[in-house]
């Protein structure tokens, strides 16, 4: 099989290590964008092979823009990752979607298989190309070619699978833990209502709370101000309470040096 040409987690670990922060809004790194709630696919390390409904439910280009102006208030120093629940590549208008983000930074992580415009979109976004099973991976090599892509192995009866597993808040088994977590200090997630989510683990929604959007409220008093008592909970506490007891993410592999900031700086008893 031929070599992939990636390890997605040294780069991004990176990414949130070597970011400037002056303001605490400055410590988010990443936002996630859900904007797709279908995929093809029902892979064994996904929500989808134990239940998860497969909906034709997309992310309205208003809602879009109106992140957009949610990330322009902070001045967002971060990168977006188009990924989420579902296939961003089966998306109608996931090119405009780009469009509208750019030029932030902006991930997309696709299975490749769709027929979104993948060479004009790859001239506003990165793409990664999430390879669940490695006997596609001559395919899309070639579907890709001249496209500059980079291919991840998430292929988790393959040697060297980079994927790490989790039960995805609760969906795919019940083996959690009870450790701090890092994720909601360094990385949001958006719905594709618009609805703010603890983490882009939460495929039960179980943080998702009534007028918590990016309508109601700017990034800016949700990350600072209404996390603050997840974050708190997280840090002296652990997991131990809902949206976070039911989870098995290792929530620790990254972020120590944004914690060691939010505590330096900006943790507030």
């Amino acid at each position: 099989m031929e070599q992939f040409t990636n390890n997605a987690f040294k780069k991004t670990k990176q990414w949130i290590d070597n970011g400037n922060i002056d303001l605490e809004t400055d410590m988010i790194r990443i936002i996630v964008l859900n904007i797709c709630e279908e995929c093809q696919f029902q892979c064994p390390s996904c929500p989808r092979s134990m239940g998860y409904p497969n909906r034709k439910i997309y992310m309205d280009i208003a809602t879009v823009r109106k992140i957009r102006e949610r990330l322009d208030e902070i001045q967002f120093k971060g990168m977006i990752s188009i990924s989420g629940m579902g296939e961003p590549g089966l998306h109608p208008d996931l090119l405009e979607i780009c469009s509208i983000l750019y030029p932030y930074p902006i991930k997309i992580i696709t299975n490749g298989f769709s027929d979104a415009d993948y060479e004009h979109i790859s001239l506003y976004a990165n793409i990664y190309i999430s390879v669940h099973n490695k006997m596609h991976l001559a395919y899309l090599k070639k579907k890709f070619a001249g496209i500059n892509v980079t291919f991840r192995n998430h292929d988790i009866l393959s040697d060297h699978c980079e994927l790490i597993q989790t039960n995805r808040g609760g969906w795919i088994n019940k083996n959690v833990t009870k450790n701090p977590c890092y994720f909601p200090f360094y990385k949001m997630c958006i719905d594709y209502d618009g609805s703010y989510l603890l983490c882009p683990d939460d495929w039960k929604r179980n943080s998702k709370a009534q007028d918590v959007t990016v309508y109601d409220m700017d990034i800016q008093t949700y990350f600072c101000n209404y996390l603050k008592p997840v974050k708190q909970m997280l840090l002296t506490e652990g997991r131990t309470k809902i949206p976070c007891s039911q989870c098995s993410a290792n929530g620790t592999l990254m972020g120590d040096k944004v914690i060691e900031e939010y505590l330096c700086r900006f943790k507030k008893e």
